[in-house]
């Protein structure tokens, strides 16, 4: 019999990644972004009916059809597809703006289904300098279908941006370039040719837009006072929220599978040790960051955020364990 615990932290993790999908607080978007949108127009009746998509034109937003039919005649059940394309305009002034995509029904007068997407343009952010050479998200491009994809455009807004305009984050993105292109080229080719899949890592990523969309902001409001600082506590942000997202379920299974992980797990000593590591791979990331080391920046941003991943993932277990066995 599953544990009362278990099941709640089960059902928590559930809430938390449906309250991160995108289209749940719309997109952010910079003056001069442009996107396509898809709105598949469905005949919801019993009998042959004309559909037709109509559309606000989400003034000052510039809203374009790219393809597809504006009206058809279908069976029940039947459908067909238009994709638009949508700008913002290189002057927009920051603010909230919707475009909104109808498909209505014209021989049988049936309610017309709705379809919204919520656009916010920030205010502009500081001058930063510009990345040198080229970087390219292989993986979210290969699942969202194009670079210009607003999902793609914040991966890389917040490398290029945030990232990379610091020492300490670009000594990150060496080591971990070295990483991620060793397997990306090959895991994408499979995402491109398998549209399942594509929908799959869709859902996957969308915790991760969610928690460096927030890093992005952390970063921000903290880059004018120190951007070394402001970089390595949105990457502890980062790290400690990927750890508890995506991770954490696999410790709460083996520490509720094995006596002998949960002992492990809650051992004074142990958590002793963890501490200390932590503490010193943070202290050699300021160190490194000081004296402008490479190697010891590079090594130790990499290690300090691998193992912060692992401990938020430990995290949730811990206090189960502790509450559970005080």
């Amino acid at each position: 019999m599953i544990d009362v615990s278990v099941r709640t932290y089960g059902l928590a993790a559930i809430i938390l990644l449906l309250l991160s999908i995108p289209n749940a607080f719309g997109i952010t978007a910079f003056p001069g972004d442009r996107w396509t949108e898809t709105v598949i127009c469905t005949n919801n009746s019993d009998k042959w009916d004309t559909i037709a998509v109509a559309w606000k034109s989400g003034f000052p937003l510039v809203v374009e059809k790219v393809s597809g039919p504006t009206m058809k005649d279908l069976a029940p059940g039947d459908s067909f597809t238009v994709v638009f394309s949508i700008e913002v305009p290189i002057d927009l002034p920051p603010g909230d703006y919707t475009t909104t995509f109808y498909c209505e029904s014209r021989r049988l007068g049936a309610p017309r289904s709705r379809y919204m997407r919520e656009v916010h343009v920030p205010e502009p952010e500081p001058e930063l300098p510009e990345p040198v050479g080229p970087h390219i998200c292989i993986i979210a491009t290969a699942t969202y279908g194009s670079e210009l994809s607003p999902e793609v455009q914040l991966l890389r807004n917040f490398r290029d941006r945030d990232v990379l305009s610091t020492f300490a984050g670009s000594q990150f993105m060496d080591v971990f370039d070295s990483f991620y292109y060793s397997f990306s080229p090959q895991m994408a080719s499979l995402i491109a040719s398998n549209a399942l899949l594509r929908q799959f890592m869709q859902i996957f990523l969308r915790p991760l837009l969610a928690i460096l969309l927030l890093a992005h902001h952390v970063y921000l409001r903290l880059y004018q006072l120190d951007s070394e600082a402001a970089i390595m506590l949105s990457g502890l942000i980062a790290s400690t929220l990927l750890g508890l997202v995506y991770l954490s379920p696999v410790p709460a299974l083996l520490a509720w599978r094995s006596l002998t992980i949960r002992r492990m797990f809650s051992s004074s000593r142990i958590m002793r040790v963890r501490i200390m590591l932590l503490s010193c791979l943070i202290g050699t990331v300021i160190l490194g960051v000081l004296i402008r080391s490479p190697v010891l920046a590079s090594l130790s941003t990499f290690a300090t955020s691998a193992v912060l991943i692992v401990y938020a993932a430990l995290l949730p277990t811990l206090l189960w364990l502790k509450i559970k066995h005080p």
